[in-house]
């Protein structure tokens, strides 16, 4: 869940209510049902795709604990969608493991996402399609420069900043 959660910038209520047949494994490809019956098509990069693939083929149990077959992508314990609030509780564990103070939320992982793309050059509105966002304003946003990115920058490339 987290490795297409970055890797897609989907939103927490868009990964909970993935369904298997959401997944294009062929294509890379899962189907966003957005706010407002809108959905998108997003590309999910090889490195998630390789990680769900083995989550579906090693992990994921095709039946639900009443022996119903699982339509969700990402079943919870009980059988059904996993609720945001239950995976804010997955990311806080796995931060919390790997050391990652203040424990980020899972909009972090959708903020990271779109600021590496715009930092390696993305055109925002490919990275507005990309996010479901209606209006661009929404998606500039993640257009904000940090401070130490100003100050690393104006170090580099400022003769008389040194």
């Amino acid at each position: 869940m987290l490795q297409l959660m970055y890797a897609s910038g989907l939103r927490v209520t868009e990964l909970c209510g993935l369904r298997l047949s959401d997944l294009d494994q062929e294509r890379g490809l899962v189907v966003v049902h957005a706010e407002r019956r809108r959905h998108r098509l997003v590309p999910v990069g090889k490195v998630a795709l390789r990680h769900i693939r083995h989550y579906l083929t090693e992990v994921r149990p095709s039946r639900g604990p009443d022996g119903t077959l699982q339509s969700a992508l990402f079943p919870s314990p009980r059988g059904g969608h996993y609720t945001r609030e239950a995976f804010w509780q997955i990311v806080r564990r796995y931060a919390a493991a790997a050391g990652i103070l203040p424990l980020p939320s899972p909009q972090r992982l959708r903020h990271s996402f779109a600021s590496h793309l715009l930092q390696r050059g993305a055109e925002l509105h490919d990275v507005q399609a990309l996010l479901g966002h209606a209006h661009l304003s929404t998606t500039a946003l993640y257009t904000r420069v940090s401070p130490s990115r100003v100050r690393a920058a104006q170090h580099k490339s400022q003769p008389r900043a040194q």
